[in-house]
């Protein structure tokens, strides 16, 4: 992702590029920017921390107990903060400093809305759910490269709830449910469930069978051992 001049992360505005820098452990040499501050405050910061999703908010102060509290007065309209999944997302109306309207670049609103979560990156995209037909698609635009996956109607307050990312193997899983696939078949301890088309994102019931682990190694291509 391209930095640029003026653009803003948390409390930090960029001012310039000063070359490479020592980061990390390793000390791996990464490019780095100049920042200055809500505060005044300039500080160096080095690429992975101004994008990754541990991102740098401030030069520190944000950490400090005698940080005064956000008032109403600070907030402007169409103030724009980039959040952890690497979204700008822009200040569109508020009322209070905890009850604020934002719009994600990728057109979402978001109601209700903390400033001080806005300034802190911690607000997440809502899960995109679009009905086509009689299925629904499912986007969840906070992870790298976005996750894309298709389910049965019927499943809409699930997806909806609930935030879904790819495993390593391509699968559909959430923290808090686990693998999509096996939970839209209720699959027990040891069972099998095979994508019939391959396609993993594809989690329409229709699309889903219980199998033996030979016959899903088969269709899918996976290893042996691989018990999705």
């Amino acid at each position: 992702m391209p930095i640029e001049i003026g653009q803003r992360f948390g409390l930090l505005v960029v001012l310039k590029n000063i070359g490479n820098i020592e980061y990390g452990k390793t000390k791996r040499l990464m490019p780095a920017w100049e920042c200055e501050c809500d505060c005044g405050n300039k500080k160096i910061i080095a690429y992975p921390s101004l994008t990754g999703s541990r991102t740098t908010k401030s030069c520190g102060c944000l950490r400090k107990k005698e940080r005064p509290n956000r008032k109403k007065g600070d907030i402007r309209i169409g103030e724009v903060h980039r959040q952890f999944n690497g979204m700008d997302a822009v200040i569109i109306n508020y009322n209070t400093v905890n009850d604020i309207t934002i719009q994600f670049e990728n057109g979402v609103i978001v109601n209700n809305v903390k400033y001080d979560n806005l300034i802190r990156n911690k607000v997440k995209c809502p899960m995109i759910v679009e009905e086509i037909d009689d299925i629904l698609k499912v986007i969840n635009s906070n992870t790298h490269p976005e996750t894309i996956f298709f389910v049965d109607m019927d499943f809409k307050d699930l997806v909806s709830n609930d935030y879904w990312h790819n495993d390593s193997n391509g699968y559909v899983k959430s923290n808090k449910h686990g693998h999509l696939h096996r939970l839209i078949m209720n699959a027990q301890k040891g069972d099998y469930v095979d994508h019939i088309n391959g396609n993993t994102a594809d989690n329409r019931r229709s699309n889903l069978r219980l199998c033996s682990n030979a016959k899903n190694v088969q269709n899918s291509g996976m290893r042996k051992n691989n018990k999705s």
